[in-house]
């Protein structure tokens, strides 16, 4: 008969998440070492127990593993929860190591705060300021999507601060935007989508009245057909200079009066000349 009073050495419980903050629903692999010549079982969890099986054996050293989330362990509640495994011998002996995690469910929060909707830029890139919030973490890994794709990342924002990312060069047209961010327990939220356009082509201006060399009295009516090809025409203005490129009207308005036409009529003394009559 073999008399056997030893409680097995038992150490380093740990999961594979190195930060030790985790979702309730995250499944981790959680091992455990043992040292003894005849462990009988393991058992580890937290309100509930659960028996690990045997990862490895090296004469009386052991490790033992179990994939399990937090809330299959009864930790259910955003708080920190301890775990506990306990090595049983073949002697009935035991001995039990503590772990603790912290269960973390809670989705950052991204706003997006400029640029405004559907705002427009001449420039080929466009600068996007943001901030997160988050009820652990201090420092979020955040990703700017554009289109639907990762276009460029900051892995250390800090939390609930006014922060600045740029998107990559970008060609004419109309993106579609937002920010992801990630916290160290693997949540992530998105936050609204906005647009943006870049256009950096300009306006097309085709003048249809006066034709050229038309003759006009005191009375001048401006027309001129406005496109653009990715922004809509804001304002439309004309000058107006003599021979001699003497400014004879400046900053003056033409209206739209339909479709792509903008038109103006001028009367102004600086344009009338009796002598040309």
């Amino acid at each position: 008969v073999n008399i056997d009073t030893q409680s097995p050495l038992i150490y380093d419980l740990k999961s594979n998440d190195s930060d030790n903050v985790s979702r309730s629903d995250a499944v981790l692999n959680f091992t455990v070492d043992i040292v003894d010549n005849n462990t009988a079982y393991v058992e580890f969890g937290n309100s509930t127990l659960f028996n690990m099986s045997l990862l490895s054996q090296s004469g009386a050293n052991s490790t033992w593993f179990s994939l399990k989330n937090l809330s299959e362990l009864g930790c259910v509640n955003e708080d920190i929860c301890t775990i506990k495994a306990i090595a049983y011998d073949k002697a009935t002996n035991s001995n039990t190591t503590t772990y603790q995690l912290t269960v973390d469910d809670t989705k950052p929060i991204v706003n997006l705060l400029s640029p405004v909707n559907n705002s427009n830029t001449s420039l080929n890139y466009v600068n996007i300021t943001f901030n997160v919030t988050d009820n652990l973490d201090t420092i979020l890994e955040c990703d700017l999507y554009v289109n639907g794709n990762i276009n460029n990342t900051n892995n250390s924002v800090s939390e609930n601060t006014n922060t600045i990312i740029s998107t990559t060069t970008l060609v004419n047209g109309t993106y579609t935007y937002y920010v992801e961010c990630e916290d160290s327990a693997d949540n992530f939220n998105t936050s609204l989508a906005k647009q943006f356009t870049v256009d950096q082509e300009k306006p097309s201006i085709t003048i249809t009245r006066p034709v050229v060399n038309e003759i006009v009295g005191r009375f001048i009516t401006i027309t001129a057909d406005v496109t653009d090809t990715y922004t809509n025409v804001e304002k439309v203005w004309y000058e107006i200079y003599n021979e001699s490129n003497d400014v004879l009207l400046y900053n003056n308005i033409l209206s739209n009066i339909g479709g792509d036409t903008y038109s103006d009529s001028s009367f102004n003394s600086s344009l009338y000349c009796p002598s040309s009559y």
